[in-house]
């Protein structure tokens, strides 16, 4: 809403500007050719040299001040809003450059952790295997058998967290 206003604002301003100008055009050629009847000259291309001199001068102050300078104050702003933007640019990318890299080492770290948790799981369950086949040597007493379930337990749960390792969860 605010963006209309000021655009609405700036667009009046220069319409406001080119009446000016063309009003001043009209009143400073009417006064113009005032001096011109007073002045008694024999030759036209004497009198339209003297009237176009005249034009500009009364002129080019008037224009300077209602074109010339509105316009580069607002180059001024567009340079310096250009400027902002191609700072912010670059610390924007500067910024995503580092996110990336800071996921980059995250996702190795996480990547590091799943293969040392798969090199402890697998010798976890190499040792279980050991163990069940130690308890099997041993023969099945009673003992033996509560150590069988406990190790179907934690092969369970191992097959569980295989399955999901984000998981963890145990069997009670």
């Amino acid at each position: 809403m605010l963006s209309l206003k000021i655009k609405s604002a700036n667009i009046s301003h220069l319409y406001w500007n080119l009446i000016l100008v063309v009003a001043a055009i009209f009143i400073t050629e009417a006064v113009v050719i005032l001096i011109l009847s007073t002045i008694t000259t024999h030759s036209i291309i004497i009198e339209a040299l003297i009237d176009s001199s005249l034009l500009i001068l009364i002129l080019l102050p008037l224009l300077y001040f209602l074109i010339i300078s509105p316009l580069n104050t607002k180059v001024e702003k567009l340079t310096n809003a250009e400027e902002t933007l191609t700072k912010k640019q670059v610390e924007l990318q500067e910024s995503l450059n580092k996110r990336t890299e800071d996921l980059t080492k995250a996702d190795k770290q996480a990547h590091n952790n799943m293969l040392e948790r798969k090199k402890i799981e697998k010798e976890l369950l190499d040792k279980v295997h050991e163990l069940l086949h130690y308890y099997q040597i041993i023969g099945m007493g009673k003992k033996a058998n509560e150590a069988k379930l406990s190790i179907k337990r934690i092969l369970s749960n191992l097959s569980d967290i295989k399955k999901n390792p984000l998981c963890l969860h145990f069997n009670k």
